[in-house]
């Protein structure tokens, strides 16, 4: 069974565990410039013409994950995923979407982060070796953004993986935020 209901019992201790994790991996991430990128077309051109965006730590979310020339390019630390259809779903595309993480988090350095409820589920669809880097970060309708995840490890609950999770860890670890690929895709601006 991979989707239940937990017990409060059991869901302190997925907190506990995934705030543990967050706490152990974080110091070698915090003071380095966080840069975030979503899929929009300067994602696109950022991996085509193998800029370089400088020194930080890079991540990237949903579809990117199956990107091989992001990843190459990148080599983001942090992937962010956790939607239920799209990654979690029954479907073709959601089959290869895991398909796609499982080669992603065979990289040593690279963490998921997703929503605390996913743990679980990504744990059983990912190589035993990649259970200890995902990290789950829970979430309610609270009304403001958290961003300091030290201090509460929640976030507002949004229907976007940057607004509800790539930004509070973002801002969490670090001063220096750089967006790319979260324009209008009729965006021709770099």
């Amino acid at each position: 069974v991979l989707f239940r209901s937990f017990s409060q019992e059991e869901l302190g201790r997925l907190v506990e565990t995934c705030y543990g994790r967050f706490r152990r991996a974080a110091p070698a991430w915090k003071g380095k410039k966080f840069q975030g990128f979503g899929n929009g077309p300067s994602l696109g051109k950022v991996v085509e013409a193998k800029l370089d965006v400088g020194p930080g730590i890079r991540a990237i979310c949903n579809s990117t994950i199956g990107d091989e020339a992001a990843l190459t390019h990148l080599k983001p630390t942090l992937l962010f995923c956790g939607d239920p259809v799209q990654h979690a779903g029954a479907s073709l595309y959601a089959g290869r979407f895991r398909a796609d993480l499982a080669r992603a988090m065979a990289d040593p350095g690279r963490y998921l982060i997703t929503q605390l409820g996913y743990v679980p589920y990504f744990n059983e669809v990912l190589p035993a070796d990649a259970h200890a880097r995902v990290i789950g970060i829970g979430n309610d309708r609270r009304p403001k953004f958290n961003v300091d995840l030290e201090a509460e490890f929640i976030t507002a609950a949004t229907a976007n993986i940057f607004t509800m999770l790539v930004l509070p860890v973002a801002f969490t670890i670090s001063s220096q935020v750089d967006i790319f690929g979260c324009e209008d895709r009729k965006s021709t601006r770099l």
